[in-house]
């Protein structure tokens, strides 16, 4: 059951928004939205993410924070959030197309490393082999 859970927040410039955007996001939330009138309030949508510790979270790291409302997120809000996101700087884009382009790039095979036995040679037997 996906929660709704809308936390005001002391956020007076854009680098205080994006910081408790990336601790409601490190909390583990589906999605996260800025609305209000002065954009002073998280609106946070999940699964498992727990208002209290996020509230104290959000409070040692950016902010007075308190929770304005809990409640029990709608189908309708959930199916728009997970069908569309943005990321900054780029244009709206599906997940599906986002995971496949992602998949694309990542990096080349390992090579094959070959290992050699060889043995130390040394005129003490109990001597180092390191130096």
């Amino acid at each position: 059951m996906k929660k709704k859970i809308v936390i005001k927040v002391q956020m007076k410039c854009d680098k205080c928004r994006v910081k408790a955007m990336q601790v409601v996001a490190a909390a583990g939330a589906d999605s996260v939205a800025v609305e209000g009138e002065e954009k002073d309030q998280l609106v946070v949508v999940g699964d498992c993410v727990d208002p209290a510790n996020l509230t104290t979270t959000l409070r040692k790291k950016v902010g007075h924070a308190c929770i304005v409302k809990v409640e029990e997120a709608k189908e309708e809000e959930a199916k728009k959030e997970s069908v569309a996101w943005c990321c900054p700087g780029y244009p709206l884009r599906d997940k599906v197309e986002a995971a496949k382009e992602s998949a694309r790039w990542c990096y080349p095979p390992c090579q094959n490393v070959v290992m050699y036995d060889h043995e130390i040679y040394a005129s003490d037997p109990g001597a180092c082999s390191i130096l």
